[in-house]
């Protein structure tokens, strides 16, 4: 799932990251794992930014959608079965207030 900041600013960047973080380490709950994957931009240029933290490079074959691509963050939901991934989705999405799908 791509998701895009609802808002913008300094601080509300990084009060956006501490909610989705949050709410993806809240949904890796039995048989669910969840991820989240920052973009390098998410960070305003006068605040420090995690140590490794840059650019994805495009990977030979990526065929790539546009509207799919290229968001502030990536969560990746994984499961035991879909139902149980797309609620878990459902959850992630109704509660990271801060962000808005893709």
């Amino acid at each position: 799932m791509a998701v895009d900041r609802a808002g913008q600013g300094h601080s509300s960047a990084v009060d956006a990251v501490r909610q989705l973080h949050r709410v993806v380490t809240t949904a890796s709950t039995g048989t669910v794992r969840a991820w989240l994957a920052l973009v390098s931009t998410i960070f305003p240029d006068n605040l420090p930014r995690p140590l490794g933290l840059q650019q994805m490079p495009a990977f030979p074959g990526d065929v790539l959608e546009p509207e799919g691509s290229h968001g502030d963050a990536l969560v990746q939901v994984t499961g035991d079965s879909a139902a149980v991934v797309l609620h878990a989705v459902e959850e992630i999405a109704r509660e990271a207030t801060a962000w808005r799908t893709r």
